[in-house]
């Protein structure tokens, strides 16, 4: 019976450290995003002068078309 090939497992090592800082990497990122960085103000919507559901200027000249295709 012939014997296995011996795993190469500091082949890997190079990998595994890339790997370990990429994570390391995005997760300061992450914690940068949230626990940084100047406070964001919320403002409500009639501090922005904006109207929900409503697309366009209420005085906007409209044009109806009939379109229909039911072939």
């Amino acid at each position: 019976m012939p014997k296995k090939k011996p795993v190469n497992r500091r082949g890997n090592q190079g990998l595994w450290w890339v790997v370990g800082g990429a994570v390391v990497l995005v997760g300061a990122l992450i914690a940068i995003n949230q626990f940084g960085g100047k406070e964001s103000v919320i403002k409500t919507d009639t501090e922005l002068n904006a109207v929900r559901n409503v697309w366009g200027n209420a005085n906007a000249k409209v044009k109806l078309v009939k379109y229909s295709d039911f072939l």
